[in-house]
């Protein structure tokens, strides 16, 4: 089962916790005389980047007027900033500061951080397949070393050949990432393209 990713906050507690509690945290923040349509757009994109990108946490916060002050000493922002997308990393490096954030800022500051996103899940996951294939292999070896030797011989042999299987399928699946990886690039700098045309 895949862990959550995306909250909506209404205090400044559950926001801290969920700051120290996750690496990469990517906020929303409207206040009460925000435009509901601008609320749509920023809650639809946490939505959206949330499905594509499960290592990120997204927090969506309608900020009270009693938090603004508290707000401001932990991110610097001042109401007239607002609305407000920030990417922060480990808590307190505020990576992306988008102010009066409309559609094509929020689109925009993510289209220039995407692909340090996109290359840290892949890493992720080659570090996982990395492990997975060492487990395998240890544990290939211990059953190994409870067999006689003629049986060792045949285990090995089994192992050998699991081991280029894993192989092949980790190269397999290091191309398709690379694809993914491509094409997402391509679609973000050929959308981004699209909207300066449009402007």
């Amino acid at each position: 089962m895949s862990k959550q990713n995306i909250f909506e906050v209404t205090n400044i507690s559950d926001l801290k916790n969920i700051l120290k509690n996750n690496l990469t945290v990517v906020i929303g923040l409207v206040l009460k005389d925000t435009s509901g349509l601008l609320k749509v757009i920023i809650r639809r994109f946490l939505k959206r980047k949330s499905e594509s990108f499960p290592l990120l946490t997204f927090v969506y916060m309608d900020v009270l007027d009693e938090h603004i002050e508290h707000l401001h000493k932990m991110f610097k922002c001042v109401k007239e900033d607002y609305p407000k997308i920030f990417h922060i990393r480990d808590s307190v490096n505020i990576l992306v500061d988008v102010f009066n954030a409309d559609e094509v800022k929020i689109y925009e500051s993510f289209a220039a951080v995407e692909p340090y996103y996109l290359n840290e899940m892949v890493e992720n996951n080659n570090s996982n397949n990395s492990n997975n294939i060492n487990n395998n292999s240890n544990n290939s070896k211990e059953n190994n070393n409870s067999n006689n030797s003629k049986e060792n011989n045949n285990s090995n042999n089994n192992s050998n050949k699991d081991d280029i299987k894993n192989n092949e399928k980790f190269k397999l699946l290091e191309e398709v990432r690379e694809n993914i990886y491509n094409t997402f690039t391509q679609n973000i700098m050929e959308r981004v393209k699209n909207e300066k045309t449009q402007q």
